[in-house]
């Protein structure tokens, strides 16, 4: 379901709402970016100073925040984690495909999604979601988030999850999905995708000319 073009206090208490029930919290701004149904955390931003002022102005209490400090402090925990898991990756696909065919944050499609990385390579060109999970229910509802949005996208897509998951787990759970994953869709843990990546053929960049 794509966003609204436009919010005003009702349907912003609508989706929070909406996210409360599914998750016995409020939002981080990570996972406001992830919601079909909240703006972007930009907007929120620029619109209301933030996700605390908006919760303010809309009369939300710290009781919607789950366990409070302690489930802030893993929330910023992990977003920590997937923001280290990122950069990394983005330099390990520079070294080995070169700079120039790595695309970061690339926009795709007629609603823009953007790919965390988009790579060229000989072999196919591919993309590359990377996302934090607390848990394996929470991955479950990121993967039914995401999907939606890709639809269309033909190349090969890999969503990668950064927790404590195995890929015999991600395939078991990929097998017994009602609805199955488009054949370009791969589910794959960090490792599984860095182990994928080294079968990979890439680009040779022309050396540099001698002085």
């Amino acid at each position: 379901m794509p966003r609204r073009a436009y919010w005003n206090e009702r349907t912003l208490t609508e989706g929070l709402d909406r996210f409360i029930t599914e998750h016995s919290r409020m939002p981080t701004a990570p996972e406001v970016n992830e919601s079909d149904y909240l703006p972007t955390s930009r907007y929120i931003q620029k619109r209301f100073g933030g996700l605390v002022n908006l919760r303010k102005r809309l009369g939300y209490r710290d009781t919607h925040l789950g366990a409070g400090k302690n489930r802030s402090r893993i929330a910023k925990q992990s977003y920590r984690r997937g923001r280290d898991a990122e950069l990394e990756l983005e330099t390990e696909l520079s070294a080995y495909f070169g700079k120039p065919f790595v695309h970061v944050e690339r926009p795709i499609g007629k609603r823009r999604i953007r790919l965390d990385f988009y790579v060229f390579a000989p072999g196919g060109n591919f993309g590359v979601d990377v996302f934090t999970a607390s848990s394996f229910k929470n991955l479950i509802t990121h993967v039914n988030i995401k999907l939606p949005r890709y639809e269309g996208f033909r190349e090969d897509l890999y969503l990668v999850p950064i927790g404590d998951f195995h890929q015999a787990q991600l395939d078991n759970y990929i097998k017994r999905r009602k609805k199955a994953f488009d054949k370009n869709i791969h589910l794959m843990t960090l490792e599984s995708f860095r182990n994928s990546n080294r079968k990979r053929a890439a680009f040779v960049l022309p050396a540099a000319k001698m002085a």
